[in-house]
């Protein structure tokens, strides 16, 4: 990916991105480019043809004969050339989209990398549809970028450069015209539509906003059904959509006025050139041949000219969509594993809180010296009001967020010192809202183990009392749950996310309200299956409903942060206070 940088990418930064990736593909990109080389220059050798077959034709002093014997001999050259021609090109066509294929694969793969090393806090604040969409752009963009450059405009350039060399040959002063004419269309056209590129970045900033809120619309259709409020979200969307036409209305007048600006200056040098080559053939300076030679080149250079201004323009709109994504791929990762990173060895599951301080960006502290021992096979239950920071210990236990002062130990091993994948992995976790990937129900249970056996899978869902109604469906565990899980109920992905913790086997267990979603009878099942695969394990329990923690070994209090009780349920309903007004309120 290149080293990460911290200020606002900018087309310099884009084409060293660009430079990183065409170095993988260096080999193809050459053979490509000599290729494109080949055929401009034999592209450029058929006017001269022309104007040789005009100065025999109008050569007094040969015969019909001699005439037809030299044009023949110009036509097999003009056959041999197109023929080399076709070959090049077909040749540079293969390598060049071969080329493309491999940058487009590159590109998708780093970008899947880079994007899931971002934060857990990283996809909270971004649209899931909006980061699609970029990607998707970046993609685009770069290989469009990388087929501009090194297809047309090698194949313009090397042209323009060949009649060049061709007319300073034919004539100086001629070369001399040709060449300010072209070397002026080429600064206007950089310097103007570099202009471009901010109107074309926030044009793309804003079309990703709308699809970003078009993927939220559609992943809660349900909601906007539940709630009546399509008219609502149809207003919001409009007006995104109005914001990304305004901002898409200005990139394109910026595109028309370029366009003007340098559509005169290429008029303007035609007429000039036009002009000068009458006088120069009418003062017998130069021959009918070469007038028509100059012709030919003018008519090529004119359209290549046109072609390379409207070509700066698709480099601005593609350098404005490449700055967005590249933001965001170059941007510093929020949780870094350090170099010295080791695998995390669970043997006991002891974890320690030591004076742990934590606040989110520019909030306030939430947890302040915090303090948390549990032993090795210990089962506790945090409870406590909403706010009081139950949800953020269990975050970063995950590491999903870097604390700020302290440590948490597993097995007195510093999890900061810990790769980040090997601490998660090691660590069961039924969340209160289970997501499910769209694949199969097998797929899904199958998830938290490498190389797991169908008869493992069917033990673990009896288990957790999904084995039931999974045999109950058409296709079995072959059935796909949708988007999110959302073809079952939520119980049912309750049961599922069950079943493939029960799996994972793991020492250290975490529950977020693991049975909230289940109906009493279920709850029951799954209550006595929790009990059987906790037994050796260490478990943390986040807990609303109180009536499901009362077998804990311990139940930690919360509030504002801090402990305020800790004890089993006899024993904090015994000493009063925080704990047992939680419980007088729950049991009414």
């Amino acid at each position: 990916m290149g080293e990460k940088i911290e200020k606002k990418i900018s087309v310099g930064n884009v084409l060293k991105y660009l430079f990183i990736e065409v170095w993988k593909i260096r080999y193809i990109t050459i053979f490509a480019f000599l290729s494109i080389v080949g055929i401009s220059i034999l592209q450029t050798i058929i006017p001269i043809y022309f104007k040789d077959i005009v100065d025999i034709a109008v050569n007094n002093d040969l015969t019909k004969t001699e005439m037809y014997e030299q044009i023949m001999i110009i036509f097999n050259y003009f056959l041999i050339t197109i023929f080399g021609s076709f070959i090049f090109w077909r040749i540079g066509e293969y390598l060049l989209s071969y080329a493309i294929l491999k940058l487009d694969y590159n590109i998708t793969y780093n970008s899947f990398s880079s994007l899931h090393k971002h934060s857990y806090d990283f996809f909270v604040n971004n649209f899931s549809g909006s980061l699609v969409k970029k990607t998707s752009r970046l993609v685009n963009s770069i290989a469009s970028i990388y087929d501009i450059i090194f297809f047309d405009i090698t194949r313009i350039l090397v042209s323009i450069g060949f009649i060049l060399i061709i007319l300073f040959i034919e004539n100086t002063y001629l070369g001399v015209i040709f060449g300010i004419w072209i070397l002026l269309i080429i600064i206007f056209a950089y310097f103007l539509n570099k202009i471009r590129v901010p109107y074309v970045k926030d044009s793309a900033n804003e079309n990703s906003t709308v699809f970003g809120q078009y993927s939220d619309t559609v992943t809660n259709n349900f909601n906007i059904k539940l709630f009546g409020t399509y008219e609502k979200e149809k207003l919001n969307f409009f007006e995104a959509l109005e914001k990304w036409k305004k901002k898409e209305l200005k990139s394109i007048y910026v595109f028309i006025i370029v366009f003007a600006i340098i559509s005169i200056i290429v008029i303007a040098g035609e007429i000039l050139l036009l002009y000068t080559t009458i006088q120069l053939w009418y003062d017998d300076i130069i021959s009918i041949g070469v007038f028509v030679l100059i012709v030919n080149y003018q008519i090529i250079i004119s359209s290549q000219i046109f072609g390379l201004s409207f070509l700066m323009g698709r480099l601005a709109n593609n350098f404005g969509d490449s700055i967005d994504m590249l933001e965001i791929l170059w941007k510093d990762y929020e949780i870094i594993d350090k170099q010295n990173a080791k695998k995390l060895k669970i043997n006991k599951g002891k974890i320690y809180f030591q004076g742990v301080n934590f606040s989110y960006k520019n909030q306030e502290k939430v947890l302040n010296n915090f303090e948390l021992n549990i032993k090795a096979g210990e089962k506790i239950a945090i409870v406590g009001q909403s706010g009081s920071g139950k949800s953020t210990l269990i975050k970063i236990l995950f590491r999903f967020y870097d604390i700020q002062e302290g440590k948490i130990l597993i097995d007195n091993q510093d999890i900061s010192t810990i790769k980040q994948d090997s601490l998660r992995s090691q660590i069961s976790m039924v969340p209160q809202e289970p997501i499910l990937f769209h694949r199969s129900l097998y797929e899904n249970i199958a998830y938290a183990k490498d190389n797991v056996s169908y008869d493992e899978v069917i033990k673990a869902s009896k288990m957790a009392h999904c084995h039931e109604f999974i045999s109950k469906l058409p296709e079995g565990y072959n059935t796909l749950v949708g988007e999110r899980g959302i073809k079952l109920s939520g119980g049912e992905r309750q049961r599922v996310a069950i079943a493939r913790s029960i799996l994972s086997n793991n020492k250290i267990m975490v529950l977020d309200e693991a049975t909230s979603s289940l109906d009493s009878e279920s709850e029951k099942y799954i209550q006595d299956s929790l009990d059987k695969i906790m037994k050796g394990k260490t478990v943390i329990a986040i807990a609303h409903r109180l009536s499901t923690i009362m077998k804990m070994d311990r139940i930690v209090v919360m509030k504002d942060g801090k402990i305020v009780q800790e004890g089993s349920h006899e024993e904090l309903l015994k000493k009063g206070g925080y704990y047992e007004k939680l419980w007088t309120i729950q049991s009414g």
